[in-house]
């Protein structure tokens, strides 16, 4: 048998007569190439592709006026009053905030506070004051191109304990008083933040006319809206309120917890203050009694403060004070001060109201130390539970995720202060409307 050998590379300069001369060199292959077309070439060329991007529309810039903040002072205010963490306290316990000090001044002082700064009204009724009927609103004029409506109050109609002024010269007049009471009453200047409530609608007011006096003569209002549907002289209740925007700013920012207290808005009846009073029995046993104490109302709106109703509820005030003072409240002065030092007090008790003016500071340290008590608990019903405002973070420090409330709002003070409708509530057993963040903080 023949033994070819064949040399790698070989010594010729084609491949013939090597092993592997067939391999390439015979097959076509369309496009050309190198060996006969066997290899091809390709382009691999990539163009630019062009992409926009689009970041949207930037928002406005934030500023004061765009939160609904008229001034630096009353932003610092705000912050004050709804942004630092204060404790829930259970409205129940009179107690929670007045301990040392004497319960019989502080109920007085809060109830003359209350007077001088409560959101008051001007109402119209049917039954006028000398019971006597009529109408409540006359010359009404509907301006269907502006949506407007113009309509006229008989001063000598109107219920207005509270002196809201509308006169040429009102802020002279408030200027004048003795003590300092809420700017809402000047309601010529203020006219903007009142609103007509009708048939349980709300209308804001746009336009006041001052008059020249408070009793005699007509006041002329418009409001936005069409409230009165085309009548001409209205007979049915009318009352010209703060809107209750204003309404909520007044309680959060102008009255304290004794206050609060004492116009418990969550109650049925609306401002009933309970009291929680140990009582002994005939076998000598003690138990508490709560007792409630309802602030009454003149008309739809405004505080009862002139008649024998309110007399008799003030001496029901004075009377369960005096009752906590005995026993429980005022304690610088009837237990942590010894008889001999209050001896030598003066005619006029100058060393008793010092001692309790001690109390009262004594007080406003003493519930935040009380409040350290249920720092983590959290209840349904708020009230000597975690603040609200920390009630995320504890969420959050059990492994809760809190970004799955469905309730938001877009305007800074309205979700702190409410909005419209503030006066019918989501919840039955609450004669009141809830904020958007007490709603949060609810769910």
């Amino acid at each position: 048998m023949a033994v070819n050998k064949f040399l790698c590379p070989p010594i010729a300069a084609t491949g013939s007569g090597s092993f592997s001369d067939d391999l390439v060199g015979f097959q076509l292959v369309q496009g050309g190439g190198l060996t006969q077309g066997n290899f091809e070439f390709t382009v691999g060329v990539t163009e630019k592709t062009n992409r926009e991007f689009y970041t949207g529309t930037f928002s406005d810039p934030i500023n004061l006026t765009s939160m609904g903040v008229e001034s630096v002072a009353q932003s610092k205010v705000i912050f004050e009053n709804n942004f630092k963490v204060y404790p829930n306290y259970d409205l129940s316990e009179v107690t929670n905030f007045t301990l040392y000090g004497s319960m019989t001044k502080r109920i007085s002082t809060s109830v003359t506070t209350i007077i001088n700064y409560f959101p008051a009204a001007l109402e119209m009724q049917f039954i006028g004051i000398n019971y006597t009927t009529g109408t409540t609103a006359s010359n009404v004029v509907f301006d269907s191109i502006e949506n407007t409506t113009k309509f006229d109050l008989d001063l000598s109609r109107i219920r207005n304990p509270f002196g809201i002024d509308f006169t040429v010269n009102s802020t002279r007049n408030l200027s004048l008083k003795e003590v300092q009471v809420s700017p809402l009453r000047d309601m010529t200047i203020e006219y903007k933040k009142y609103s007509l409530f009708y048939l349980g609608n709300e209308f804001p007011l746009i336009l006041l006319l001052p008059t020249t006096s408070l009793t005699s003569g007509l006041l002329t209002i418009y409001v936005e809206g069409n409230p009165f549907s085309g009548e001409t002289q209205i007979y049915n209740d009318i009352v010209v309120r703060p809107n209750d925007y204003e309404v909520n700013k007044v309680f959060n920012e102008s009255l304290d917890d004794v206050e609060n207290f004492i116009l418990n808005r969550n109650s049925v009846p609306k401002y009933t203050a309970q009291f929680k009073i140990p009582q002994m029995s005939d076998g000598g046993q003690y138990s508490v009694t709560s007792t409630f104490i309802t602030w009454p109302l003149s008309g739809k709106w405004n505080l009862d403060i002139v008649s024998s109703t309110f007399t008799t509820y003030l001496t029901k005030l004075n009377a369960v004070s005096e009752d906590f003072d005995s026993y429980r409240t005022n304690l610088i002065a009837r237990f942590l001060t010894t008889d001999a030092f209050k001896e030598f007090d003066t005619v006029g008790q100058k060393m008793q109201k010092v001692l309790q003016i001690y109390g009262r500071s004594f007080d406003e340290i003493n519930k935040f130390i009380n409040a350290l008590a249920f720092m983590n608990s959290v209840h349904y019903n708020t009230g000597n539970d975690i603040p609200s405002q920390l009630l995320k973070n504890l969420a959050q420090t059990l492994g809760w995720n809190t970004s799955i409330s469905p309730i938001s709002n877009d305007n800074f003070l309205n979700s702190v202060f409410g909005s419209t409708d503030s006066g019918v509530s989501h919840f039955s057993g609450l004669p009141t409307q809830q904020t958007p963040d007490e709603l949060n903080y609810q769910f």
